[in-house]
């Protein structure tokens, strides 16, 4: 039946009943005027389903702060979407569009030529990758070689041309000198200050810092760290004097020449000592028919006799036969030692001996030659002798079966 409704002057409004035969067109539709102070209509389907509620909300989904309905979820989209999305990525991103324009904000740098092929930023990378890739091309950073007339046919005192050595390693020198004159080298690192430079005359193993024999020489010295160097004529009689220069930057190897030693008295003025290695001093052969257990003495206490005091750098043991399994230890001392010390006896160092003690060598090294042991240090040791006896006590440090008296004997080698 038909509804009342008023409209906004009071005046009723008919309303029809929803055509059963579907809606009605807009001609043969009435206007509907709601009321100002009319409280939210919900609006439905014919089904009576409200709008935009025909489904759910996915599981987990939280509408935010302030949001209700369709309108709230649109506005937390749209607030997402304005500012930063953050996306996990797991896989590898494509991207199938390149930005115009991209890191062409400057210019090349002048000189700078792309190789063949290379184009944009991917062709200067790709051209950085075979340059690293490959070999590096270093230039030397010294000068290239120089050359200098330093004396040109002069025939007087006078310091020359000035040969440029900055950056450079190495110098050669011609000297030509036709009769009677001197000629210095000499080397400036301010270029104000010269000083004597020492030379090596090739062919020969003459250093010297001048030359005034006649004829031609030549000299090689080194110069890293001047800037100049001058043959300077110091002095001249006659004739005429011709130097010639040469500087590179490779490096200097340096020379070894044949030196002159003076073997005179020690500590006189130009004089060097010169030691004597002697390859005694020896002891008597020693020991006897027995067993010797770890820490026992082989023989008494032995002697040795210097020429005169030195150095005692080595040694060796000498065991003519028997068995032999470990090492031993010789006990120097520089004065006769107070305490016991007999052949077969435990070793125990005797407290008026700590200041008698030289030291101790270990012969640990052991060679078996047919029924023979040697034994040696395998590092040295040097002891200084104050005088021209030294005392020995051999310990063992392990064990040694000798079958025969008087088997073995100590050798020390005395530098002095």
């Amino acid at each position: 039946m038909p509804i009342s409704v008023l409209d906004s002057s009071g005046n009723p409004v008919n309303v029809e009943v929803p055509n059963p035969n579907g809606q009605a067109t807009m001609a043969n539709s009435k206007p509907v005027v709601i009321a100002s102070n009319q409280s939210p209509i919900s609006v439905q389907d014919s089904s009576g389903a409200k709008l935009a509620l025909d489904g759910t909300d996915i599981t987990g989904a939280v509408m935010p702060t302030g949001g209700v309905g369709h309108r709230g979820w649109l506005s937390a989209i749209y607030t997402k979407l304005a500012g930063t999305l953050t996306a996990a990525v797991t896989g590898t991103v494509s991207v199938s569009n390149q930005i115009s324009g991209y890191a062409l904000d400057g210019t090349d740098i002048t000189g700078a030529v792309m190789p063949p092929g290379g184009v944009g930023v991917r062709g200067w990378l790709s051209a950085i990758k075979t340059l690293l890739a490959g070999v590096l091309s270093v230039s030397q950073g010294a000068s290239t070689p120089t050359t200098a007339t330093l004396q040109n046919n002069v025939s007087t005192v006078g310091a020359g041309t000035l040969l440029s050595v900055n950056g450079m390693s190495v110098i050669a020198l011609t000297v030509n000198i036709t009769s009677v004159a001197t000629v210095v080298f000499e080397g400036t690192e301010d270029g104000t200050n010269f000083t004597a430079l020492n030379a090596v005359q090739l062919g020969t193993t003459t250093i010297a810092s001048s030359v005034s024999a006649s004829g031609i020489s030549v000299w090689e010295m080194p110069v890293g760290g001047l800037v100049s160097v001058r043959a300077r004529v110091s002095a001249y009689t006659s004739g005429n004097i011709t130097v010639t220069g040469h500087a590179v930057p490779i490096s200097y190897n340096s020379k070894v020449v044949k030196a002159t030693i003076d073997q005179t008295t020690p500590g006189v003025s130009n004089a060097v000592a010169i030691s004597n290695i002697i390859t005694g001093p020896q002891t008597a052969a020693f020991g006897s028919a027995a067993t010797y257990a770890n820490n026992t003495q082989i023989g008494p206490v032995q002697t040795f006799t210097v020429p005169s005091s030195g150095l005692i750098s080595d040694g060796a043991m000498i065991l003519a036969s028997g068995s032999f399994a470990g090492t031993v230890d010789i006990v120097l001392f520089n004065a006769a030692p107070g305490g016991t010390y007999n052949d077969q006896g435990v070793f125990t160092l005797n407290s008026s001996d700590y200041n008698k003690l030289l030291g101790v060598i270990s012969f640990n090294s052991v060679s078996q030659f047919g029924i023979t042991t040697v034994l040696q240090p395998t590092s040295s040791k040097t002891y200084e002798v104050s005088g021209t006896t030294i005392w020995a006590v051999a310990v063992i440090r392990g064990s040694v079966i000798l079958t025969a008296a008087n088997q073995v004997q100590i050798n020390l080698q005395v530098v002095k």
